[in-house]
């Protein structure tokens, strides 16, 4: 990865994945697999994103690919604190829909801990009459 780091680190019980710098298509395969590594087995995985200062579409895609992944072995990934042209990047592709964001590393950790699931589609409440 010649523009993105990515530093792991344990925050609670959970990994979290701190993505530093421009993250763009050049990075993009290599941050979705090793993303993707990181979140099986079944658990959550924290993307912080605090310190990314640029994200292009397939950057996002990368994100989007490691969430699925996840998915598949029943965990999945959320991100932290994108702000600024990384977060209107993620919103104009639609990952900000589809990937949940927290403010804080915290908030998320605070927000992932309290479910009684450890896994956002098994614990996300069902819409409509009961």
């Amino acid at each position: 990865m010649d523009g993105a780091q990515l530093l792991t680190s344990a925050r609670d019980g959970f990994v979290v994945a701190a993505l530093r710098g421009d993250f763009d298509a050049k990075d993009a395969d290599d941050v979705a697999a090793e993303l993707g590594r990181l979140a099986s087995g079944g658990e959550f995985l924290i993307v912080d994103m605090s310190a990314v200062g640029f994200v292009d579409c397939a950057a996002a895609g990368a994100l989007l690919c490691a969430r699925q992944a996840a998915a598949l072995d029943g965990g999945d990934v959320v991100l932290v604190g994108p702000h600024g042209y990384a977060a209107r990047i993620l919103d104009l592709t639609g990952m900000g829909e589809a990937i949940r964001s927290f403010c804080s590393l915290r908030d998320a950790v605070v927000t992932i801990a309290g479910m009684p699931s450890r896994h956002f589609a098994q614990a996300t409440p069902a819409t409509g009459p009961a």
